[in-house]
């Protein structure tokens, strides 16, 4: 196989919403006409979202936080 051709435009692939579904498409060939295969080989993907082999990165993005510390009394 040679060095793929990318087809998805460089750069940021957008803004998810949290707890959306996300869906968008990686493109690019083989220009000696075999198959491309796609995994996540550096980084990380938001939780709840994942790359599969096709290209497809989807899933509905869950934000994680964490709270510390003692809560202080509210009046309102």
């Amino acid at each position: 196989m040679a060095q793929p051709v990318w087809i998805t435009p460089a750069g940021s692939l957008g803004t998810i919403p949290e707890g959306l579904f996300f869906q968008t498409p990686l493109l690019a060939e083989d220009p000696d006409g075999g198959q491309v295969f796609f995994r996540l080989v550096a980084g990380t993907l938001p939780a709840g979202i994942q790359v599969a082999e096709n290209g497809l990165i989807q899933g509905v993005p869950k934000a994680i936080v964490s709270v510390e510390g003692v809560p202080l009394p509210v009046l309102q």
